[in-house]
């Protein structure tokens, strides 16, 4: 039993949820709004030796056709490091495209769409698949809790994942125990802070092609209770697991930080 899992079983018999007169009610509403994303990756092979960057300016807004978000990626950069050599990953096809995301389960989680399995960034060889905005925001943003929350409350999530580990795709079941940190009015809003730790075991997501480890990521993240929408997410994910690559399987670590920001 992990570390995670029995601080699963434990809280889950000792805390009890808010009741609902008691507390705030956490769910993806209206998601409308422009955020920033950042992304970093820092891949070590016994010592530091490659390292990617992304950022997007995103807009979001609600479709009323489909009462779910799309999202238009206003502006995309990304580099690739690698010995002492940087070079720019092309995102020009990006600019000005959009797709988009579902609500789901009653609000709780926002889940992607065929309709952004295009909208990748070519990471070159020897990765098989692009890097994709609306995977990341689906596999990254924080899955809400089914009921009211306040000050303590918690719950837990599980989901399945895809993730980057290296130069090569792993996929598992991610499992999180989420804390409600603080719950206060600004400017006429409720707003909640949460911090959530998570993991998982990823399997290639080929069969004998893809990475396979072991992930623990942590995040602060900040949302609008009364608009339903999210404010802010800080992310930090250790990944450690073995990589194939033409030389043959190598074990890597790697360090990934994602911030997700309001902006005006």
């Amino acid at each position: 039993m992990t570390n995670l899992t029995l601080i699963l079983a434990t809280t889950l018999m000792a805390v009890t949820t808010a009741q609902p007169d008691e507390g705030s009610q956490v769910s993806y509403r209206d998601p409308s709004g422009r955020m920033s994303l950042t992304v970093s990756h820092a891949i070590d092979v016994h010592r530091p030796i490659a390292s990617r960057s992304f950022s997007f300016d995103l807009v979001l807004a609600m479709d009323p056709t489909t009462a779910g978000v799309t999202v238009t990626i206003d502006q995309a950069k990304a580099t690739y490091t690698a010995h002492d050599m940087k070079q720019r990953l092309g995102t020009r096809h990006l600019t000005g495209q959009s797709f988009s995301l579902s609500i789901a389960d009653d609000g709780r989680r926002l889940q992607q769409t065929e309709s952004s399995d295009a909208l990748v960034i070519d990471l070159g060889p020897p990765v098989a698949e692009g890097f994709s905005i609306a995977g990341l925001l689906a596999d990254t943003l924080p899955v809400l809790p089914g009921s009211t929350v306040a000050a303590g409350t918690t719950w837990s999530t599980s989901r399945q994942i895809r993730s980057l580990g290296g130069w090569a795709w792993g996929t598992g079941q991610l499992t999180s125990l989420h804390r409600v940190t603080s719950v206060y009015r600004e400017n006429d809003h409720t707003i909640v802070t949460v911090a959530t730790e998570a993991e998982a075991s990823l399997d290639p997501v080929e069969k004998d092609r893809g990475f396979s480890g072991d992930l623990k990521r942590t995040l602060r993240w900040t949302f609008d209770a009364t608009e339903g929408r999210l404010l802010s997410m800080s992310m930090e994910q250790k990944t450690d697991g073995v990589c194939p690559l033409p030389q043959g399987e190598t074990s890597i670590h790697q360090l990934t930080r994602v911030e997700l920001t309001s902006t005006p």
